[in-house]
This record gives C-alpha cells, structure tokens and sequence, in this order.
C-alpha cells in the first residue's frame, strides 16, 4: 500500500507541474502581441477571449515595449543581396551585341577593299616574291637536292614561315596573324630594297623591284593599313577596357591584397605589350618563327624568364635596350615609338613586381 501512495504521489504532482508550465505559457501569450515592426503591444488577459476590446482600454494600454533581448543577441543589419556580387552592366552588354553584326559587315568591307587592290600588285609580287612566298608554286626541282644545306630549300621554308601570298588577302604568315604587321612588313622590305635578296635578284635581274613596283605597292598598303587600325581600335582596343560587369563595394570589405592587385597590374601590363609585339615583332619572332634564334615571344612566362629581361634591373633588360637603340625592328620606318617603349619597359617592371 505504501509503494501505492508512492506512485500516485509522484503521478499528482507531475499532473500540477505540468498545468502550472501551462498556465505560464498562456499568461506569456496572453499577456503580449507581437507587432510587425518588431515590437509589441501590451494586451489584458483575456481580452482575445471576451474581454475588453482595444477601444475599451485606457491610454496606457497601447504603450509599445520593446520585445526584450535575449543575453549577449545583437540586432543584425539586414544583409544586402548585392554585396561582393558581379553586376552585369546591360547597356554595355547590348552595345556589345548590337556592334556584333557591324563589326563583321565592316571587316567584310576591308577584304573586299584588299582584294580589289591586290589584283593591281599580284603581277609585281608574282615576279618578284611567289619564288619563296607562295606554297602553290612549290619548291623548284633544284631546292630539293641536299636539303640540309641547300640555301634555295631554306630560304624557301623560312619565306612561307614568314608570309605566304597563297590566300592573297587576307595575308597569311606562320608568326603571326596581324594584317596591320604583315601589310607594313610587304611596304617596307620593298621600299628599303631588302627584299627580294639582292642574291635572288643577281641571277634573277628582271626581278628586281622597279620605283614604279614600289609605288603600286605603298598605295595598296596604306589605305588599307588606316582602315584596320581604324576598325580595331573601334571594334576591339575602344571596348576591351570596359568592364561587362563591376563588383559592388561594401562597406567592411577586407582591404585588397597587394599581390592581387599586382596581378591585376600585369595582365593589364600584357595586353598592352601584346599590342606592339604583335604589330612589331611576332611576324618574325613566334609561332616557329624565330629569325636570330628568337622566338616565342607571345609566351610571356617563357619570356620573362628568357636571358632578355632582366627583372631584378628591367631598365637593363636587352630586349628593352634593343628596341630603344633602334636595332629592331630593322627597318627604320617600323621602329618604336616613345609610347610604344614606355609599354614594354613597364611591362617588364610589371613582370617584376609579381616576384615574391
């Protein structure tokens, strides 16, 4: 019987507790009503269940309270959903796709210009060039006998490499792709007589270049020269440099890292000196042309690390003290200009910077 009364002590009693938790509960509830602006008003027991309605209370019934913090809670600001995130700029990007279509009518334009003019000048390139720059014609029965030392096979090999006049225009060469180079390097081999090679030309007399030759071929060159730069700098230099979409800033941002922003510093540093090798010195220095054993040069890891460039002294860098002395580009009319210097000099420097 005592084991019993035991029991149904402890079963009572658990019975009370749990209608006085209860009783707590409802009272909390009772007692305040949640605002939607995060704070609450004060309410009489009972008043959602018969009693006084809101317009029954006195003034003091409507007072706000603020909702009470728990220990140690801070109110977070609301996040902003565009923090640290791209954001696209639209305009540009539509700018972008409408200049699509025209930039492809444009350029159409240009080879239909080049080819035109090109009838003109084919008779002269044919005497004088087609021997060793045009694949079609082949290489004659007599290059072919003791290849490795025959000059008339590798003056061959090395003149496909550096232009061929087999797709006429636009012009094709194994360095580089660069109509602006390629154009002005026809120009001015002709107008400084270095090609065709005065050793061609002395067996070969009939094939020399005339005044008149040079003529036809710089008023084929030049105006066709000013409309790609033209289309470039409107369709590809005028338009890189803007951003198709930003990062919003915001506020408490880790301040940036400076290597980071050397990396930046480079590749903005790479673009700009690609522009002047390409126009200056890929034709005869990459892409398996390498004329004085120098190739490679769009390979700007393989670059820096080459005897060339010096990154501990850039200013002394042989590559940038060759440019600026006027010893390449060997043709004078090709030569750099302060600007142009000025890119490569700071390129190398970028390249420095990012040495830890």
């Amino acid at each position: 019987m005592k084991l019993l009364k035991i029991v149904y002590i402890l079963i009572f009693s658990q019975f009370l507790t749990g209608c006085f938790e209860a009783g707590k509960k409802s009272n909390l509830a009772e007692g305040w009503i949640a605002r939607s602006d995060g704070r609450v008003d004060t309410q009489l027991p009972g008043s959602g269940n018969g009693g006084p309605s809101s317009g029954d209370r006195g003034d003091n019934d409507n007072e706000e309270i603020p909702l009470p913090e728990l220990p140690g809670e801070e109110e977070d600001s609301p996040e902003d959903p565009g923090c640290n995130e791209p954001q696209w700029n639209i305009e540009e990007l539509l700018e972008r796709i409408s200049l699509l279509e025209k930039k492809k009518e444009d350029w159409d334009e240009i080879i239909a210009e080049g080819l035109e003019g090109y009838k003109i000048v084919e008779p002269i390139l044919e005497k004088s060039c087609f021997a060793c720059h045009d694949s079609d014609q082949g290489l004659p029965w007599y290059g072919r006998i003791f290849r490795e030392r025959n000059s008339v096979y590798h003056h061959y090999v090395d003149g496909i490499a550096a232009l061929d006049f087999a797709t006429k225009f636009p012009l094709t060469s194994q360095g580089t792709n660069n109509q602006v180079a390629l154009l002005n390097g026809v120009k001015n081999t002709v107008l400084d007589e270095t090609m065709p090679l005065k050793v061609y030309t002395k067996f070969y007399p009939r094939r020399k270049i005339t005044p008149q030759d040079k003529m036809a071929i710089k008023y084929w060159v030049d105006p066709l020269v000013e409309k790609i730069e033209a289309w470039e700098q409107k369709y590809i230099y005028d338009i890189e440099d803007i951003p198709l979409f930003t990062i919003k800033e915001c506020e408490g941002n880790p301040p940036p890292n400076p290597s980071h922003s050397a990396e930046i510093n480079l590749q903005t540093a790479r673009k700009k000196v690609a522009r002047v090798f390409s126009a200056k010195c890929y034709r005869c220095h990459d892409k398996g042309v390498s004329k004085g054993g120098f190739g490679d040069m769009s390979d700007f890891d393989k670059l820096k690390n080459s005897k060339y460039i010096d990154l501990e002294t850039p200013d002394f860098s042989e590559l940038f003290m060759i440019a600026e002395s006027g010893e390449m580009p060997p043709s004078s009319r090709d030569r750099l200009d302060s600007e142009e210097l000025q890119i490569i000099l700071e390129w190398i420097r970028a390249e420095a910077d990012t040495i830890e």
